[in-house]
């Protein structure tokens, strides 16, 4: 496990230093214990099966690269006004996500408001109010656990029971109703277990299940800070004084949010707040040790519930009574900042305060005392480039006597240099006698490198028909952007995918990899010796281990990583990758048509108009047809039929 950021920059850095990844000689992470999860395999394997399939459906939300926002105070500005900067980073889409509008009333509220909306939900969202404006980005608290749950049969439930604390509790099956337009009503069964959540995935053959708890199941008041959001007359401070912006916040629950905040008095804050799960266990160092750690699934007996572990917390939030307070992390444990001496802060979904600064983080991390001690284990950017970049910028604009103008937000905004390729070129070696391309290749990367890292398209226009930009300082630093990222690319794939294989030809399941986490993996690699345990990864595994598509990663040593990427070698290996890739690409086409062909027989049985409970719960139990033997994402249910599923994610 290694989840230390390979750049130590965060938003609640009292000053940001130049980005840096210097060559040391890192420590090895300690070993902690990884839980046995053998016997939920297969429910296991199903939900990651399930899992990609929504991916693919709903894969075009996901194509943004992350986001951004910063706040810059008036004091160190060029207007004496405090400015706020956003980007979502999300694709272009129809229907969009957010719609511009603009609200006023002329009674004695003084709502004045403009910027992003949501479909269906009062106010704005992202945007500005008559005195205060905002931005936000996703903070990537882990606010979800898995729960792993032992199945037995008992009279209670015709599902079945799970075991909780030496208990046996039943399985709830709920009815819900899913209007589609155009359609009839469409009724599902959710398998639910009462004091976690819906089940998500379920193994009878076991028989065992996987169970999901999230902080947003429960009731919030997301509304009401939006709405108090928009009426804010400051930013406020960590008092929360009535009518500012950090107390709205403090009503604002679910789907954790960086808001960082400007007002027209020249100040700015940073205010992160959400319910956040309290896992009392892990505040005692003693346990860090031993866990249950977060980040896998969780033991579902009961060992390793949210709160203080008292019965009267109510966490589960079962009955009429909500979850105590004692149930999520208290606001002051919270990460919160207001007019820091930097005069700016920023976010790009990275860890916001240093959890990730020490060599055995998540634990022993380097945050500001009188945080919680864990609050994720891996942030949405494990690299910390984008927002180490962003800092970078900032700084040398707010640093005396510099000050901050509307056009250098701007500048900033639409900054295109790589900072990850200043943290891999320090590693690439010298060439050597015979080496002629990757000879050309340093020069090039090392001229890149005197020009900032900057990736211009090196077209006249954003149309990708256009004519070469004929500047030709654009056209060498646009050439050694595409060099450096189909070097990445090729590296990243030369280190894990045999490793990956592996998992894949155990499980019978494929396996991919983070990009994100493995950037932060192989810069932590190079830092250590040739002989040291922690660059196992760059050691080939055997072919016995892996089918013949993970035969193109010859590679045994980190420093011939330029060889597979830039050297000799590389024409040979690509062809051999591309030839395993057609086989891959065949088999897969093979299986396609298989299922397609296998949907379409069973599209044309006829299928009663509302199923009777035993066949419901077949289906909800995946003992029935199950999405894929009806035709996979092709398959929809007739209008007006009955149908269960395992649960809603």
């Amino acid at each position: 496990m290694r989840a230390q950021q390979p750049l130590q920059g965060y938003t609640l850095s009292t000053s940001d230093a130049s980005p840096s990844a210097p060559r040391t000689r890192a420590p090895v992470q300690q070993q902690l214990a990884v839980p046995d999860l053998s016997p939920w395999a297969g429910a296991l394997g199903q939900l990651g099966d399930d899992m990609k399939e929504i991916r693919a459906l709903f894969g075009g939300l996901h194509l943004g690269s992350g986001s951004n926002n910063w706040v810059v105070d008036g004091a160190h500005s060029a207007s004496g006004q405090a400015m706020v900067a956003n980007d979502p980073h999300l694709p272009l889409q129809f229907p969009p996500l957010f719609h511009l509008a603009a609200m006023t009333a002329s009674d004695s509220s003084g709502l004045n408001v403009a910027g992003g909306q949501l479909a269906g939900i009062p106010g704005v969202l992202i945007g500005r109010s008559a005195h205060v404006g905002w931005g936000l980005t996703v903070v990537g608290y882990d606010v979800t656990d898995l729960y792993l749950e032992t199945v037995a049969p008992c009279p209670a439930s015709p599902v079945g029971c799970v075991t909780f604390k030496s208990a046996q509790v039943p399985i709830m099956l709920v009815p819900y109703q899913l209007k589609i337009r155009g359609y009839a009503a469409v009724e599902v069964d959710v398998l639910v277990v009462p004091h976690h959540g819906p089940i998500v995935s379920f193994d009878q053959a076991h028989p065992t299940a996987v169970s999901m708890r999230w902080a947003g199941h429960d009731v919030t008041a997301d509304l009401r800070a939006i709405v108090n959001l928009n009426n804010a007359g400051s930013v406020g401070d960590g008092s929360a004084a009535a009518g500012t912006a950090f107390a709205a916040l403090k009503d604002f629950g679910a789907g954790p949010q960086n808001f960082v905040l400007a007002d027209d008095a020249g100040h700015i804050g940073y205010d992160p707040h959400a319910l956040v799960p309290r896992r009392a266990w892990l505040e005692n160092p003693s346990n860090w040790a031993t866990g249950p750690y977060p980040w896998f699934p969780m033991p579902g007996d009961g060992s390793a519930e949210w709160g203080s572990g008292s019965p009267t917390d109510n966490c589960a939030g079962t009955g009429a009574t909500p979850p105590a307070a004692a149930c999520w992390v208290p606001d002051n444990k919270l990460p919160q900042g207001v007019d820091p001496s930097k005069g700016y802060l920023a976010t790009a979904n990275s860890d916001p305060a240093g959890y990730t600064g020490s060599p055995y983080a998540p634990f022993g991390s380097t945050a500001p005392a009188g945080l919680y001690p864990y609050l994720s284990f891996d942030w949405d950017d494990p690299t910390d480039v984008r927002y180490s970049r962003v800092a970078e910028l900032l700084k040398a604009k707010t640093t005396a006597p510099a000050r901050m103008s509307v056009a250098d937000m701007q500048a900033v905004q639409s900054d295109h240099s790589m900072l990850i390729a200043k943290l891999f070129a320090q590693f690439l070696p010298a060439a050597t006698a015979g080496q002629t391309s990757y000879a050309a290749a340093l020069a090039l990367m090392n001229t890149w490198a005197t020009d900032g890292y900057d990736c211009p398209a090196g077209l006249t226009s954003s149309d990708p028909m256009s004519a070469p930009d004929p500047n030709a300082t654009h056209n060498r630093d646009s050439a050694a952007c595409l060099l450096f990222h189909v070097f990445l690319k090729n590296v990243l794939k030369n280190v894990f995918n045999d490793d990956l294989a592996v998992v894949s030809n155990v499980t019978g399941k494929s396996f991919g990899g983070d990009s994100g986490a493995e950037i932060r993996g192989l810069l932590y690699m190079l830092t250590l010796a040739d002989t040291d345990p922690g660059v196992s990864f760059c050691n080939d595994v055997p072919a016995r281990l892996r089918d013949d598509v993970r035969l193109c990663h010859p590679h045994r040593s980190v420093r011939r990583l330029e060889q597979l990427a830039l050297g000799p070698r590389a024409h040979a290996h690509h062809r051999q990758c591309r030839r395993a890739a057609h086989r891959r690409r065949r088999r897969s086409l093979r299986a396609s048509r298989r299922r397609a062909h296998r949907g379409r027989r069973q599209s044309r049985r006829r299928r009663p108009a509302r199923l009777q409970l035993r066949p419901r719960l077949q289906r909800a139990l995946h003992l029935g047809d199950g999405p894929r033997e009806r035709g996979g994402q092709d398959a929809a249910p007739r209008p007006g039929a009955r149908t269960a599923v395992r649960g809603l994610q």
